[in-house]
């Protein structure tokens, strides 16, 4: 659903509520951790911002960008195996009660269809997340790159990877030890794949 899409649906959930906990909208600072259990009965709305989900050893297992919903098949994740969500960057939230959202799409089956379509793609991408540990070290390290520049929406012939991303973020992400990442890094820009200017790094989107 486009982003003007999701806010009119939001405006109009907003405005039909009876309860000022049916829809809320929360602001978070880089490193703030979302408490988890809210998403049992809610489901998350990044409106704003960057964050991911991570274990109790730092490792990364999926970002979150502008537009994408953390339901509830997140909140079984997280509380079977104790990870958090963290801001990457300053973010904004908005909580919809699951139950009110559903009476309320009963009306509105686009609402509905929103919602089955944005858990579809959640499995989509962590099922994707899983199989990238079938993928060499390169491998992994080149698709957390691309997924990380290609959901913050870097259509340029070179990205530049996002700030937050530093490299040990990126081992974490890619699921490398710090030690493989920097000996991968200068084979990955020999074969020119990525390029290193002033200390950031940048993916050369069309080079394979």
């Amino acid at each position: 659903m486009h982003e003007e899409i999701i806010k009119k649906m939001i405006a109009e959930l907003d405005r039909d509520k009876l309860e000022d906990s049916w829809i809320r909208k929360e602001n978070f600072h880089r490193n703030d951790v979302v408490k988890k259990e809210q998403c049992i009965n809610e489901f998350i709305i990044v409106l704003e911002g960057v964050l991911h989900i991570e274990n109790k050893n730092f490792h990364i297992f999926h970002f979150f960008f502008s537009g994408d919903v953390v339901n509830q098949q997140l909140a079984k994740i997280n509380a079977d195996n104790g990870l958090d969500l963290i801001c990457d960057t300053e973010v904004l939230l908005v909580h919809i009660d699951r139950r009110y959202f559903l009476n309320f799409a009963t009306n509105n089956t686009s609402y509905l269809q929103w919602l089955v379509e944005a858990t579809l793609n959640n499995n989509k991408n962590l099922y994707s997340e899983l199989i990238k540990y079938e993928l060499s070290a390169e491998e992994r390290i080149m698709y957390s790159l691309r997924y990380v520049c290609d959901k913050s929406n870097l259509n340029s012939e070179q990205q530049k990877i996002p700030g937050y991303l530093h490299k040990m973020k990126l081992a974490k992400y890619a699921g490398v030890f710090c030690t493989v990442l920097y000996e991968k890094l200068p084979l990955l820009i020999k074969k020119n794949k990525l390029e290193e200017r002033n200390g950031d790094l940048y993916l050369k989107k069309n080079k394979e």
